[in-house]
């Protein structure tokens, strides 16, 4: 994956990994050097570091073992659009008239996607990209 991410943006990168994936982690070794340092520091890696790069869990990646449960993503690379009016307020008197109580609601629309469309294909080589996901792992 790290061979496969694109070169200028590995210094922006971090791994993103679902829960399920925590414990594989420890075993990771290259020789007698590991690969994964459990967090220490809460201000720069909390979760701890992978090939030196930060590790965010979140459980909307896919479990342990399917395609998505390890993704190497520069996060610089990803577009996020809000809409021109910015945030509505609204607030009814209506809504719990009985009992004496106002109702807020607050609306933010918002939009991602990566910037990149398609991977980038160097001269000599594999393709690269800025999001690099893991394949499902064979049985």
């Amino acid at each position: 994956m790290y061979s496969r991410a694109y070169p200028q943006g590995i210094a922006n990168s971090c791994w993103i990994v679902n829960p399920s994936v925590l414990p594989k982690l420890y075993a990771l070794a290259i020789g007698n050097s590991p690969v994964f340092i459990p967090g220490a520091d809460i201000a720069n890696a909390p979760h701890g570091t992978l090939m030196g790069l930060p590790i965010i869990i979140s459980q909307f990646g896919a479990a342990a073992g399917t395609w998505g449960d390890i993704i190497l993503a520069d996060l610089s690379q990803y577009l996020i659009g809000v809409k021109s009016s910015g945030i509505r307020a609204d607030v009814s008197i209506h809504v719990a008239f009985v009992t004496d109580e106002s109702a807020f609601r607050f609306v933010l629309r918002t939009d991602g996607k990566p910037w990149w469309t398609t991977s980038y294909t160097p001269l000599a080589g594999p393709t690269m990209s800025p999001f690099v996901s893991l394949t499902t792992a064979a049985a």
